[in-house]
């Protein structure tokens, strides 16, 4: 009985030997995961980046780490500055022949910040979007050339307002209101909007927000929600505030001034 009582004994301290081993194995990781990640910006990351800095160097000055495979004999190194103060440093592929390819990475920049290639000085103070890409923090590209124009946004505010305004009659209507005679006249612009104005001037504003700025979602999906009669009226509401949190390379006016300029433009 003595016997099984001190095995017993044995055990307990064997398991809890190896409890605490298992412990100080487990607080040496964690030490090490900070000190891996004691340098590293915190998750969410700097948002933006002031453009101090720009100059070419040889290729083979490129830091391994970074995401640029460069077939070019000289890069551009721009540098930016984020909020607090860090320096990032990006990097592109610098034409030897001195002119900018537009399918090129620089090339898609300067043409979504609105700056001709003649006129790169301009770039100079602008405040551009970052993305994380293989570690490093750099300046965000659209993946593809700028594309439509801005304006078609007001299509789709315009077809928010006009199928909310319509919604409400039939509210009314519903309630007692005298208001089946404007109902009835509006039966045809109600199709018209839904089946073609909305998707269309949604289609084509979603096509140069993609290209413009840092929204990476479908033309296709949107425009294709923005169909469904009564369910675009919160589909529209949705897709102008996603809109409205996009990141853009150049100056983007707001929906009230480039409506404010669409009207000067009528006199």
């Amino acid at each position: 009985m003595a016997d099984d009582e001190r095995e017993a004994e044995r055990t307990v301290e064997r398991s809890a030997d190896s409890g605490a081993d298992a412990e100080r194995a487990a607080d040496a990781f964690l030490d090490l995961e900070g000190e891996l990640s004691a340098d590293d910006p915190p998750p969410e990351g700097p948002r933006s980046g002031l453009v101090v800095d720009a100059e070419t160097v040889p290729a083979g000055e490129v830091p391994a780490s970074s995401p640029l495979d460069a077939t070019t004999d000289s890069v551009l190194a721009l540098t930016l500055e984020t909020a607090d103060g860090r320096a990032v440093t990006d990097y592109f592929e610098w034409p030897d022949d001195g002119g900018v390819d537009p399918e090129s990475r620089l090339g898609r920049l300067l043409a979504a910040a609105n700056v001709p290639a003649d006129g790169f000085a301009d770039l100079y103070g602008r405040r551009l979007p970052l993305e994380r890409a293989d570690g490093r923090w750099r300046a965000f590209v659209p993946r593809e050339r700028p594309r439509g124009a801005g304006d078609w946004s007001l299509g789709v505010a315009g077809g928010l307002v006009f199928n909310a305004a319509v919604l409400g009659l039939v509210a009314l209507g519903a309630a007692g209101t005298p208001v089946g005679g404007l109902l009835s006249a509006l039966t045809i612009p109600y199709f018209l909007v839904n089946l073609l104005v909305l998707p269309y001037a949604t289609y084509r504003d979603a096509t140069y927000l993609r290209s413009h700025s840092d929204w990476g979602q479908g033309p296709p999906f949107w425009a294709t929600l923005s169909m469904v009669p009564v369910l675009n009226v919160l589909v529209s509401a949705l897709y102008l505030r996603s809109r409205s949190k996009a990141r853009f390379l150049g100056e983007e006016p707001s929906l009230s001034t480039r409506l404010v300029r669409r009207v000067r433009d009528l006199r």
